[in-house]
């Protein structure tokens, strides 16, 4: 019949929680229509490094590329370089 504080704490968290999403729910724009993204990016990093992905390697190798050409101070995720290197493809600084 009683309930412990742990579970008290936890019912309390979660209506506060829910709350607070019901009341922040109103507050943005919805659907498909709207101009900019629903919760606009809060980087402060104004022109960051372009990052080259496995799917981006993937569409490149799909074309027929013999050589990935990166872009100044460009970031390869681990995967994109897996596929790098298991397809023996050159890479090349612009």
């Amino acid at each position: 019949m009683e309930k412990l504080i742990a579970d008290i704490l936890v019912d309390v968290i979660c209506e506060k929680n829910i709350a607070s999403a019901v009341e922040s729910a109103g507050r943005h724009k919805k659907g498909f229509f709207v101009e900019k993204p629903y919760l606009p990016s809060k980087t402060s990093v104004k022109n960051p490094a372009p990052l080259i992905t496995y799917e981006i390697v993937e569409k490149e190798v799909r074309l027929g590329a013999a050589v990935i050409k990166l872009p100044p101070k460009a970031i390869i995720t681990p995967m994109a370089k897996l596929l790098i290197d298991e397809k023996r493809l050159r890479v090349e600084k612009c």
